[in-house]
C-alpha cells in the first residue's frame, strides 16, 4: 500500500502479546486503550537545513516488525510510505528536503499481519538557517528550527546568558553573561571563558565573520573589547561611557555603538580608534546598520533616527509609541523593524518602516519583547518575547 489516506488502516488482533482480559489497560496498540488509542505516541519533528528528524516514544513490545514512516509533500493528504524503521529504533531522518516547502509526517507500527492506526501528524518547513535564542531565566541556550516552531535542542549553560552569536563555519557559539560578567565560547559542548572582569557587565556582542572577530560591549566599564576567533583579545576602546547596543559595518569592519549615558552614537574603526561621534541624543538604546549603504538607524527614546555613513542626519521618525527599545534592519529590502516596548502584558508592538520612513506594518499584542532579528533568507522578523520566540 504505497499511497493511503491516513484514516484507512488495518485493525489488528490484540491477542499478539497480551491476555484479552487486560488488553485495554496494558496494550498500547489496542484501539480501545484510553491513553494511546492504539497508535504510536509522542511523535516529534525538527529540521536542520535540508533534513527532517523524527522521533517518537518507542513501544516496549514483542512481535512488531517496525515503524512505517509516511510523508506528504503536497499538502493533499495523500501520504507516501517512506521507510520501515526497525522496532528497536525510535528515530528516522529524511534527507534532501526542499527549502521553504511544507512536509507532513505520521508513523504506524507494523506486524506480520497488521498495521496500527497512524500517530498524530507533525509538520515542518525546512530552511537554510538555524535560530539561536538565550533563556536567561532558565539558564540555557535554545536551538530552534528554521520555521521557528520546533526546538532542536537545549544547552544548559553556566551563568545567565543574554546576547549570543553563532558562527556556522567553525560551529562556534559565543554568549555574554548578564549577571556573572563573563563572555563564554562554546564548541562541541566545551566551555571557555574568554572574558571575566570584576564589576563589569558585558551586555552585547556582534560577530564579524569576514575578519573573524567578535566585538563585545561592556556596559559598566564603558569599554568595547575586540577578540579574534580563537578567543584572544586583540584590542579595546574606552571612549564609551555606557554602551547599550552595538552593530557591525561589514564593508569596512568598523562598529557603531549607542551610548545611553553619554547620549551619543559613536563609530569605532577596525583599528579600534574612534572615527566619529554624534551628540545630543535623548536616550539611544539600540542601533542597526544598513549593510549596503552603511546608514545607521538609532532607537532614541520615542523617535527613530537615520544617519548616513558620514554621520549626517537623514531621517527622523516620531511614531506614536511608549519606548522604542530594539531595532533590526533588513538590508536587502531596506526595512527597519522596531519594538515599541510597554511594561503591561500584550501592550508592546512590532513596527516596520521602509527606507523613506513610511510605516508598512504594525503588530500589536506582544508581551515583554526582549530582542528581535531579521532572517536574511526569507526576510521574516524573529521576536524574542518573555519565555518564547515568535516568528
Amino acid at each position: 500500500m504505497n499511497r493511503i489516506i491516513k484514516s484507512l488502516f488495518i485493525i489488528f488482533s490484540v491477542s499478539l502479546i497480551f491476555d484479552c482480559t487486560e488488553r485495554e489497560r496494558l496494550n498500547p496498540l489496542d484501539p480501545q486503550n484510553p491513553e494511546s488509542a492504539g497508535r504510536p505516541r509522542g511523535l516529534k519533528i525538527y529540521s536542520e537545513y535540508d533534513r527532517a528528524v523524527l522521533r517518537w516514544d518507542q513501544l516496549e513490545l514483542n512481535g512488531i516488525l517496525g515503524y512505517r514512516i509516511y510523508c506528504d509533500q503536497n499538502s493533499d493528504l495523500a501520504f507516501d510510505s517512506k521507510a520501515l524503521v526497525l522496532p528497536d529504533s525510535n528515530q528516522y531522518i529524511d534527507y534532501g528536503l526542499a527549502y521553504e516547502k511544507k512536509y507532513d509526517y505520521f508513523i504506524t507500527a507494523v506486524g506480520e499481519d497488521f498495521e496500527t492506526l497512524g500517530s498524530d501528524t507533525v509538520s515542518i518547513i525546512p530552511g537554510p538557517t538555524i535560530i539561536w535564542a538565550t533563556d536567561v531565566y532558565n539558564r540555557r541556550i535554545i536551538k530552534i528550527s528554521h520555521d521557528s516552531v520546533h526546538e532542536i535542542e537545549q544547552i544548559p549553560v553556566e551563568g545567565y546568558p543574554w546576547a549570543l552569536a553563532y558562527n556556522k563555519e567553525n560551529d562556534l557559539l559565543w554568549y555574554t553573561d548578564v549577571f556573572l560578567n563573563r563572555v563564554y565560547q562554546i564548541k562541541s559542548q566545551e566551555y571557555k571563558i574568554v572574558l571575566d572582569i570584576p564589576n563589569s557587565d558585558p551586555i552585547d556582542l556582534i560577530m564579524d565573520r569576514t575578519n573573524n572577530r567578535i566585538w563585545i560591549a561592556d556596559q559598566n566599564q564603558g569599554k568595547i573589547y575586540i577578540f579574534n576567533g580563537l578567543g584572544e583579545k586583540i584590542g579595546e576602546n574606552g571612549d564609551i561611557k555606557k554602551p547599550a547596543s552595538i552593530d557591525l559595518v561589514s564593508t569596512d569592519g568598523s562598529c557603531w555603538v549607542a551610548d545611553s549615558k553619554a547620549k551619543t552614537v559613536t563609530k569605532i574603526s577596525s583599528n579600534f580608534t574612534t572615527m566619529m561621534q554624534i551628540n545630543d541624543l535623548i536616550n539611544p538604546t539600540s542601533i542597526a546598520v544598513d549593510q549596503i549603504s552603511g546608514d545607521c538607524w538609532v532607537a532614541d527614546s520615542s523617535r527613530i533616527l537615520k544617519f548616513d555613513i558620514k554621520g549626517r542626519l537623514r531621517l527622523t521618525l516620531e511614531p506614536s509609541s511608549h519606548f522604542l527599545k530594539y531595532l533590526a534592519f533588513d538590508s536587502a529590502l531596506d526595512y527597519c523593524w522596531v519594538l515599541d516596548f510597554n511594561f503591561f502584558a500584550n501592550q508592546s508592538r512590532l513596527l516596520c518602516f521602509d527606507d523613506a520612513g513610511n510605516q508598512i506594518l504594525e503588530l500589536s499584542g506582544l508581551s515583554w519583547p526582549e530582542n528581535l532579528e531579521v532572517n536574511p533568507y526569507d526576510h521574516s522578523c524573529i521576536v524574542w518575547t518573555l519565555g518564547q520566540v515568535e516568528f
